[in-house]
């Protein structure tokens, strides 16, 4: 065949895969010309084009057998229940994928039915069956070093390749175990998943059957408890994974040369492992990106302690937020003030104490503002004022305005700001 029949018969397969709306995964059959010849294209519209097309096809495809599909009735989106056997070819002759198609309402060849791919060897490597061009059922391949190394990131020499790839579709999407094997049937890795996303528990293993790494997923996003192994010591750990972030314990500490004392303890969300973003089990492939914030935030308990030993606040945090009941102690280990926090605003009734016990103030929130009835007394048990809120505080900013110096009053003048601080716990705010 001249080099003109070359390029002419290209250019006739390239059309043809277009036109019968073969699979993205199904194998090319020819790159399209970047340019054509007038005398091309007129060969093209030749009539006598039907027997040299046959003739030349005979080296790559055989002609397509038709036979009835096993449901016997017309199904949705398909234009009649008749499938066709497509065979492609190695240059060899050997066949290379053997797929069945059928024509959808719009006349478009899709792959529906079995497809079966070779190796040049005439070895089975990839298995499965299409429904109206999705892939369906249970599917299986074979993979190498390589592609079983992608889904891995660690992969030990104790595997013997190849590798066994098997996953279940439910209309084109993972749905089920996607499992590893090598090939003496040894795990390497079992997925679970649901309509496309990877859920419940993801587990990898040595070649040894120990497991190394054991994730939980909700929605693609790790979440929950999980394996890992220890950076330090090789060996696995166990750790609670909240959104992608796992929970670290942050401590600090009172020093002197004789002792040393938890000056505080917070618990606190950093960044840790990436949500999934697509699994292409095709390609042995998958691609991650971050999982919302990539800044560490405070969340669950935090508490300080005096020099002393006492405990000095305790309070919760929630993704960052103050969230839940704030107390605050002094030295002696009294109570210094008690009240709600919902979303860094306080909320509800607040109280605070004197040193010696003796009730200092008690008043209302409402969003972060006060309201309601407030009253304060002196360390005696005196009353030294009850009213409305808003009318106390003004009341106590005229009279710090004239005597700055005075101090019992500092169970009012803080009411006015209202919101605490989210940086760190601190003395109670009135």
């Amino acid at each position: 065949m001249n080099h003109k029949k070359i390029r002419r018969l290209s250019l006739t397969l390239t059309l043809l895969s277009i036109s019968i709306g073969s699979s993205a995964h199904a194998q090319s059959l020819e790159l399209l010309p970047t340019h054509v010849d007038a005398d091309e294209v007129q060969w093209l519209t030749d009539p006598n084009l039907g027997e040299e097309l046959q003739s030349s096809l005979s080296i790559v495809t055989d002609q397509f057998d038709n036979k009835a599909s096993s449901s016997g009735v017309s199904q949705k989106g398909l234009a009649s229940s008749q499938t066709e056997l497509i065979r492609q070819r190695f240059n060899n002759g050997n066949v290379h994928i053997e797929r069945e198609v059928a024509q959808d309402v719009q006349g478009n060849y899709v792959n529906h039915g079995k497809y079966i791919e070779y190796n040049v060897k005439g070895e089975v490597v990839r298995s499965g069956n299409y429904t109206q061009g999705e892939l369906e059922g249970e599917w299986r391949q074979t993979i190498g070093v390589e592609e079983a190394r992608q889904l891995t990131n660690t992969l030990d020499g104790g595997f013997q390749p190849p590798f066994q790839s098997h996953a279940t579709f439910l209309n084109g999407q993972l749905s089920g175990a996607w499992t590893v094997s090598d090939s003496k049937g040894n795990l390497v890795l079992i997925w679970q998943f649901e309509n496309g996303n990877r859920e419940d528990t993801s587990v990898w293993y040595n070649s040894r059957g120990a497991v190394i790494r054991e994730v939980t997923f909700d929605s693609n996003v790790p979440h929950g408890p999980a394996i890992v192994n220890d950076s330090k010591t090789s060996k696995p750990q166990r750790i609670e994974l909240d959104r992608g972030r796992i929970v670290q314990t942050k401590t600090d500490w009172y020093e002197s040369r004789t002792q040393k004392k938890k000056k505080s303890e917070s618990h606190v969300l950093v960044p840790y492992a990436n949500e999934m973003a697509e699994h292409d089990w095709w390609n042995s492939r998958f691609s991650t990106q971050p999982a919302g914030s990539t800044e560490p935030v405070r969340h669950g308990l935090v508490s300080t302690w005096h020099p002393n030993g006492q405990l000095a606040f305790v309070g919760t945090y929630d993704q960052g937020k103050q969230n839940g009941e704030f107390v605050w102690y002094y030295e002696n280990g009294q109570p210094q003030g008690r009240g709600q926090i919902e979303a860094d605003a306080k909320v509800g009734e607040w109280t605070w104490w004197h040193p010696n016990g003796m009730k200092e103030a008690t008043g209302y929130y409402d969003a972060g503002k006060p309201s309601g009835t407030w009253a304060a007394w002196a360390a005696n048990g005196q009353l030294l004022q009850r009213g409305d809120a808003e009318a106390m505080i003004a009341l106590r900013q005229q009279s710090e305005e004239a005597k700055p110096a005075e101090r019992n009053d500092a169970p009012m003048r803080s009411a006015t700001r209202g919101r605490t601080q989210t940086s760190s716990p601190q003395a109670p705010k009135r």
